[in-house]
């Protein structure tokens, strides 16, 4: 599979409305594919003050780059395992 295949299945998907575009997901799954080896942020921290938390979206994008048919890996390179050190990368589209 080609990198234009892949973000061709990825189209598909969202013209299929099994992926949004507007979400973290999506953006994260086509940055993935369009930098394949690459590191890719996956989680971080959201709100402030009071309100501030954490939020990963690697598990979303974990099942769009599954659909579209490409080999990834996910990792966490927090020191403690949190979810702003969750990371994706492709390996092979």
């Amino acid at each position: 599979m080609t990198q234009e295949q892949a973000l061709a299945a990825l189209e598909q998907l969202t013209k299929e409305k099994k992926v949004f575009k507007n979400s973290m997901a999506y953006r994260t799954a086509k940055t993935a594919i369009e930098q394949p080896g690459v590191l890719v942020i996956c989680g971080g921290n959201v709100g402030s003050g009071r309100y501030a938390g954490s939020k990963s979206w690697q598990e979303q994008t974990a099942t769009i780059l599954r659909l579209v048919g490409v080999v990834y890996a996910r990792t966490n390179i927090s020191p403690k395992g949190g979810k702003a050190g969750d990371r994706i990368t492709v390996i092979s589209l």
